[in-house]
């Protein structure tokens, strides 16, 4: 397992180390995300993350991809405390959901300073669930214990497309969308800023 994990590593940093490109872009990013429709009175989530891409000839690009991101949602299976004891927003649980992946893709340029970008890949997910709560004996209705977590490791195919604004010769902002799949399917929305070099 471990050495799976080492090959990501090199892939993600070695590749784009050794690449020759026309141009690189450093993409921050931000916005929301759903965590699962397998999730019951799942809310929505914030993410966060960064993209290393390459704009290769024909204005293919290659992209290491990492996001992580936080949700609540309601675990009925892994938990025996009381219903009336949930929070307001009949969540009762975190979930930390955490990708790295290659991604292939296409960059359309619109015009002078507008350009469109279509990406897809393979990666690695991670989700961490963690802070369902456990009713021990004697604990106060007030105060709900909370002792347990897992992991799901997993293989995820990330898609996203952005629109992007070319605000100088080294700064573009954007918008992005996409989604994760095959399951569960999370699609989120957010924000970009990229620096060229």
């Amino acid at each position: 397992m471990k050495i799976r994990y080492l090959i990501w590593l090199i892939l993600f940093f070695g590749v784009n180390i050794t690449l020759k490109s026309q141009e690189n872009k450093f993409s921050i990013q931000t916005g929301c995300f759903y965590p699962g429709f397998q999730y019951k009175n799942a809310q929505l989530g914030f993410y966060g993350g960064f993209d290393f891409t390459h704009v290769l000839k024909n204005e293919l690009t290659l992209s290491s991809h990492f996001t992580v991101g936080k949700s609540r949602y309601y675990e009925e299976e892994l938990t025996n405390v009381p219903t009336q004891w949930q929070e307001i927003s009949d969540t009762n649980a975190e979930i930390y959901f955490y990708t790295i992946g290659l991604l292939l893709g296409k960059e359309y340029s619109l015009s002078d300073k507008l350009n469109f970008w279509l990406q897809g890949g393979f990666g690695l997910s991670l989700r961490n669930k963690q802070d369902i709560p456990l009713a021990l004996y004697d604990t106060q209705p007030n105060n709900p214990t909370y002792q347990y977590s897992f992991n799901e490791i997993g293989y995820t195919i990330p898609i996203q497309i952005s629109l992007n604004y070319r605000l100088s010769d080294k700064v573009e902002v954007g918008l992005l969308s996409g989604c994760y799949l095959p399951k569960p399917i999370i699609p989120r929305i957010g924000i970009q800023t990229s620096i060229l070099f």
